[in-house]
């Protein structure tokens, strides 16, 4: 068949290109644990000392990775949900914990954003924690948007409790 005798496809093949990137894109901004991105070196010896270190500090400039690989690692602490490939430390009970920040729209923007998403009506969306993995409706705080604490289901059966908090 040559050119001339080919016939258009039946489908709107940008309608279909369109749907499957946005469905990509929702996918990805939903189930944002299972894009991690490629560690640095630093923070792949950041997760492995955990095995060894009970007290670990990051001391790096701005904008270089801190706070999106130490949230990756509690978000997988308060889960119990690990990769295949991790080598720090495995938390294998739940546990009740502090997230602390220098003010609550601090707390919101940095902790809560890239632990658990955005709170909307419905719930969280887009951070490492997956929604499923939040047990019931966050107990919202005074500041729009912060909750105050949240229940996460954790792979053992138990709950984890994570509390906001400032200093």
């Amino acid at each position: 068949q040559n050119r001339s005798e080919m016939v258009a496809p039946s489908i709107d093949v940008l309608a279909l290109t369109a749907e499957t990137v946005h469905n990509y894109q929702e996918h990805e901004r939903t189930h944002r644990w299972e894009y991690a991105p490629d560690w640095y070196t630093w923070q792949q010896d950041l997760f492995a000392s955990g095995k060894t270190h009970t007290e670990r500090l990051v001391l790096a400039g701005n904008r270089t990775g801190k706070t999106l690989s130490s949230t990756y690692e509690f978000a997988l602490h308060i889960t119990g949900d690990y990769p295949v490939i991790w080598d720090g430390i495995r938390v294998t009970h739940p546990g009740t914990y502090w997230c602390l920040g220098v003010d609550n729209t601090q707390v919101r923007d940095v902790l809560q954003l890239a632990l658990f998403g955005r709170l909307e009506d419905d719930g969280f969306i887009g951070g490492w924690v997956h929604p499923d993995e939040i047990a019931g409706t966050p107990v919202r705080g005074q500041t729009p948007g912060l909750a105050k604490d949240v229940y996460i289901r954790h792979k053992s059966g138990g709950t984890s409790h994570v509390s906001f908090k400032t200093y």
